[in-house]
């Protein structure tokens, strides 16, 4: 991961990610199920956001979700 910073140091303007081996596969893999192409993977990691912070706004850091066969599940996104 590489951080670069403003010209006067004193905060982030930029954050880079390199994915490799495993990482990349399974980004390959949650972008050919979400249909984005293989050149708009960062795509992938803004829906990643967006979850996350739809379980921070509205459900105090966890999810509820239905399994294929009607059971709830309850996630906590800070414990995957």
């Amino acid at each position: 991961m590489e951080e670069s910073l403003t010209n006067n140091n004193s905060k982030p303007d930029r954050f880079d990610v390199s994915f490799g081996n495993g990482a990349l596969k399974k980004l390959k893999e949650l972008g050919v199920y979400l249909s984005v192409p293989e050149d708009k993977l960062g795509e992938v990691l803004i829906k990643g956001m967006k979850i996350i912070e739809v379980a921070k706004d509205y459900g105090d850091g966890k999810l509820c979700i239905e399994d294929k066969e009607g059971k709830k599940v309850l996630i906590d996104v800070k414990e995957l």
